[in-house]
């Protein structure tokens, strides 16, 4: 963790950031995205730990079929009405969070994080 706050305040100090979208940055390709994110969502720990020790509180012997499906539907609807809407926040605030001087406090902000929780750890 100490290691990514000083490479996140180097980062910051640096200041050379590419604008979103441009030549310099990686190519847009959705499906590596869209890999990322599902790999990311079904190697969780914390998810497979949730469905695993509070969902089976919710099933009990004799409970319909019909009755399942709609909890796991649930789960389903509300996970994704929940990704929708940090989609949408995330736009509106792409181009606030794209200007230099905002990515640079980001940046700084982190890094101190990361060493103030680094050397909390280190000293446990």
């Amino acid at each position: 963790m100490i290691y990514l706050g000083a490479q996140a305040l180097l980062a910051a100090q640096r200041g050379g950031y590419q604008p979103m979208g441009s030549a310099g940055s990686a190519a847009v390709n959705r499906f590596r995205h869209f890999r990322q994110g599902l790999l990311s969502n079904i190697t969780n720990p914390k998810a497979l730990v949730l469905y695993l020790s509070a969902l089976p509180q919710y099933l009990r012997p004799g409970l319909d079929v019909g009755s399942t499906l709609l909890l796991a539907s649930t789960l389903g609807v509300l996970g994704a009405c929940w990704q929708l809407w940090l989609l949408i926040a995330a736009h509106r605030v792409r181009g606030w969070l794209s200007t230099r001087r905002i990515r640079r406090t980001l940046d700084g902000v982190l890094g101190c994080v990361l060493i103030a929780f680094g050397v909390g750890l280190a000293a446990e």
